[in-house]
């Protein structure tokens, strides 16, 4: 069974401070959190990472972000738009877009019926923060 770290960074977080508020834990695929839960700032998070095996230390992390860093939308697609569908979300997201297309990091997925894409947004300056 796959495990990752869940990292979540608490709503109301000053991208700009030096220790940021953070929640994480292990994740088994398909259940819940595994183990404590942890929280603290970027330091405590560093010193636990550090205190891993090295093994453990590959595992995948997931990083939750709060909805006013990020943005998610359902972008319907038409049939043409379903053949090419990760070439058209960027351009039927452009709209409804607050930034440049390029100031952003885009991840989507094709929904089992592929009558829409499941699509998620965050600035560049938000992820180098």
């Amino acid at each position: 069974m796959k495990r990752r770290v869940v990292v979540r960074l608490c709503p109301g977080a000053d991208l700009e401070a030096q220790d940021l508020p953070l929640q994480w834990c292990w994740q088994e695929e398909g259940a819940g959190p595994t183990g404590a839960l942890v929280q603290g700032g970027t330091e405590e998070l560093f010193d636990w990472w550090r205190q891993l095996k090295d093994e453990e230390q590959d595992e995948p992390v997931c990083l939750l972000v709060p909805g006013d860093l990020a943005s998610c939308h359902r972008i319907d697609l038409n049939e043409h738009q379903r053949q090419h569908w990760q070439q058209a979300v960027p351009w039927l997201l452009e709209d409804s877009q607050a930034t440049e297309l390029e100031a952003a990091h885009i991840v989507s997925r094709l929904a089992a019926d592929q009558s829409h894409a499941r699509v998620g947004s965050i600035s560049h300056s938000a992820i180098k923060s």
